[in-house]
This record gives C-alpha cells, structure tokens and sequence, in this order.
C-alpha cells in the first residue's frame, strides 16, 4: 500500500457521517490479507478428484482471460473428462495461488452445489 486511504459509512437516511477511519501504508499487511482470503489453492489441492462439469468452467475462465485459448484447446484435446480436469488443474496451479483462487470462485458460481458439498465434507 503506498497511499493513505480514508473510509467513510454514511447513514442511509440522511446522509450523516457515522464512521470514519484512515488506513496508512504499515497500517495493513496486504500478503497477510491475501494469504487469508486466497482459499482456492487449498480447495484446489484438496478436491482434485471432484470438479463437476467442465465446459462451463473452461468458458468463465477464458472470458476471465485466466485461460488463453491454446491452453483451453490443451484442455478440451484430452479424452475423459477426468483427463481434462486433470489438464485445467495443472495448467491453473502453474499460474499460482491468484488463477487458483479464479478458479475456485468461477465454480463456485457455476457449480455452486459441488462446492458446498466438498467444503461440507472437509
């Protein structure tokens, strides 16, 4: 963080200030932060074996720009749909914990009840 950020909450009714505060640079860890809320590396790593349907997985992370359409090719070429979840994990894992956490949030949108039930069951 390298400028001061000034919060404000106003009241709904009228408009009246009811809370402020200023943040300054070392006020906040932002890599603190971003290991906290970067979960879809562990559900990634954890849940390998369940990734539900695909094709609408491939299409939101394409539109995303996360997957280029060679690596989506290099996706949908595999035979079984266990090989192409197996390919799309490899390919978004290389990118990092960010593309992982893409990931997890595009299934969570498009297979929202996969997800519950593997969150569940950890």
């Amino acid at each position: 963080m390298e400028k001061e950020i000034r919060l404000h909450v106003n009241g709904q009714d009228d408009g009246s200030l009811v809370w402020e505060a200023l943040v300054r640079p070392g006020d906040v860890s932002l890599s603190a932060l971003s290991s906290q809320t970067l979960t879809g590396a562990a559900f990634v790593g954890k849940h390998r074996d369940r990734m539900g349907q695909i094709q609408p997985v491939l299409v939101r992370l394409r539109v995303a720009q996360l997957l280029s359409s060679e690596g989506e090719e290099e996706v949908r070429s595999e035979q079984t749909s266990r090989m192409m979840n197996d390919a799309l994990l490899q390919l978004v894992e290389r990118k990092g914990a960010r593309a992982q956490e893409e990931l997890y949030q595009t299934l969570r949108e498009t297979d929202p009840y996969l997800v519950q039930d593997l969150e569940q069951s950890s």
